[in-house]
Parts: C-alpha cells; structure tokens; sequence
C-alpha cells in the first residue's frame, strides 16, 4: 500500500508519513469528526493550505508560454520542477498538493465551519489557486511522462472544490468569479473525456457536472454567466453520429419546442425583469449542448448490458426471510437484485482492475 503513495520509498520525509496520517484519521469513513474542528482551532489547516498554495505557485511559475496550438506549455521550464536541476520534479509535486488536497477534502465534507474557512482564507486566494491549478492540469495531460500524476491531483482537486461550493452561496460565488471558470469546466465536461482512459471517464464526467451544478445552484450570476457562454459548435455535434434529415428536422423541431418552454418558465416563475430578459436574449447553446450530452449517454445505458430495476420488478422482490413463489407459480425462490449504482460500481470496479492487471503483464 505505502510504495501506491510513494514509490521513492528511500527518501520518505516525516511530513510525508504525517500526511498519510492525517488522511487516515480525518477520512469520512472514521468517527473522529472532531479532529476536523481541532485541527482548523490550532492552525493546522493554516499549515496544509499555506502548503498547498505554495506548491501551487510553485506550478504555476514552472511553466512558461504556450505551445503550438496555443494552449498552456505541458512541459516544465523552471529546474525546480525538474529532478536533473536538483529539484524535487513535477511528479512530487503534483503528488504533493494531490495528498494536501485530499485532506481538505477530508475536513470539509459535510463540515459548514471548514467550508467557510477554506472560502474567505486569505481573500479567497486557496480558491484562486485552485482554479488556475485545474487549468493548468488539463495541459499537462498531454504530458505522457507525468499524466498519471495529472490527473489524480486533478481529481482530489475538482473533489475539494466540489465540497467547498456543496450548498453554499458564498463557495459558489467566489469559484464562478475566478476567471475562466465556467468556460473551463464545459471544457472538462465536453472535450476532456475524449482524451481520457475509459475507466477516468465516469470520474471526471461526474465531478464536472456535479461543480456546474453547485455554482448555478445558488448563485444567480454563475447562471447568468453560463447562459452568456457560446458552446463553440463542434463541442456537442460530435456528441452523435450524423442523423438522418428526418431526425435532423425533428431534433430542431424538439429544440425549438424547449427553447419556448424554458423562457415560458422563467416568465411565469417570478423571476426578476433582467433575469427574464436574460434568459430570452440567449442563445440555448449550452442548454443544448447539455441535453445533447443528456441523450447521447442516456442512448448508450439503453443499449449497456445492466437491467436498471423498475417499480415493477421492485415490488416482486421480497426479503429474503420469507421467499415467495415466482410471478409464473414454478416454485423458484425470488432473489434480490442489486441496485443499478451497486452494479455500475461492480462493473466499474472490474473494468479497473482488469485494466490494471493488463497493464502489470505489460
């Protein structure tokens, strides 16, 4: 388990071991929920945030211009992030701020007081950074050298986010505000799965959708922001084949019959004029886009293998105490089926691990 975390196992630091610790007993698995108050009483979470702001800095300085098709440099240009120049690599750091990152996310689920504290620390500067990580991140995917690394620091990093803004006005307003935020994370949701492994897809189509859906949630400029954005076309018409022109016109047809029951909607729902106004000058491309996403995923369960559990099938199954006789009377007893998140986790969890053993025979 501790060569997962640290495969340079000859130069482990105590700061290192402490980490793993802290991860350990704040995790919501365990029942010291306590420590999670303690630890910001004491200064603790001054420590880890002030640590994952340096890092961050130190990330962000490493890297300079852009690369050929305009997007941030994946490859570092400061010898600090290079093992050869003395210092301690992009890999360890990017491991640094994932494990960091995690704690936070720790000491924040489900926990108001830490949510605020991480929220206003320092004029929101954790949040600042945090946002211009993930941009950053998204390049450095395509550095294959470090990739895996990437992408676990950007999955602790969307996770702590995701808690921050979970159910609160203020997280939400002060990530939306950061610039590039929500054009990044329509970025996430729409293009970054197609450069992903199979089993990161669900991970990383789940956390983006689920941080858009907490800064719209309660936050009325985030939703003015998203409905300004304009969703460049080849973003969601490659989400499906090319239809027919029967479909093509029934598709429009469809678009045009939501387009008119959504501004319907916010008409009558009480909204303010300007919010009204808004919502009627917009184009729909990211509400289209989204729905677009919606049927191209809701096609593909129809046509995946798992059976999702209908009222129907629900109400025949009985505790497994008293079986009953099955609905054609031929005395078999009926057995419980798992729920479908329990097999999409089953499956999920599968997939990984076949992936993996693939990979050891390589």
């Amino acid at each position: 388990g501790g060569r997962e975390y640290f495969p340079d196992t000859e130069n482990l630091s105590l700061r290192d071991l402490s980490c793993e610790v802290l991860l350990s007993i704040t995790s919501p698995e365990t029942s010291c929920h306590w420590l999670r108050e303690h630890l910001r009483s004491i200064g603790g979470l001054d420590h880890i945030i002030n640590m994952v702001i340096t890092t961050c800095n130190e990330l962000e300085d490493g890297f300079h211009g852009d690369d050929s098709t305009g997007n941030p440099n994946p490859f570092p240009t400061s010898p600090v992030l290079m093992p050869c120049g003395g210092g301690s690599g992009l890999a360890s750091k990017l491991k640094t701020v994932e494990r960091r990152a995690k704690i936070l996310e720790n000491v924040t689920f489900m926990n108001k007081q830490n949510q605020s504290y991480l929220v206003v620390f320092d004029g929101s500067l954790l949040i600042s950074k945090l946002v211009r990580l993930v941009i950053h991140l998204k390049a450095l995917l395509r550095n294959e050298s470090i990739r895996t690394h990437a992408v676990d620091c950007l999955l602790s990093t969307l996770k702590l986010l995701l808690n921050i803004t979970h159910n609160t006005e203020l997280g939400s307003q002060r990530v939306g505000e950061q610039e590039n935020t929500i054009e990044t994370l329509l970025d996430i949701v729409f293009n970054l799965p197609d450069s992903m492994k199979e089993e990161e897809k669900f991970d990383i189509l789940v956390l983006g959708m689920g941080l858009l859906i907490n800064l719209v949630e309660h936050s009325a400029l985030n939703r003015t922001k998203l409905h300004a954005v304009v969703m460049p076309t080849k973003m969601y018409d490659r989400l499906e084949s090319k239809p027919d022109q029967q479909k093509q016109d029934k598709d429009n047809s469809d678009t045009a019959k939501f387009e008119s029951s959504t501004r319907d909607f916010v008409a009558c729902s009480g909204s303010s004029e300007s919010s009204v106004l808004a919502v009627q000058n917009t184009n729909f491309s990211v509400l289209k886009a989204f729905v677009k996403l919606f049927m191209t995923h809701h096609l593909k369960a129809k046509e995946a293998t798992i059976q999702v559990p209908t009222p129907q099938h629900l109400s025949q199954l009985t505790p497994q105490s008293s079986p009953v006789k099955s609905s054609q009377g031929q005395g078999q007893a009926a057995q419980s089926q798992p729920t479908f998140t329990e097999r999409l986790k089953s499956l999920r969890e599968s997939h990984i691990s076949k992936t993996k053993g693939a990979t050891d025979k390589r």
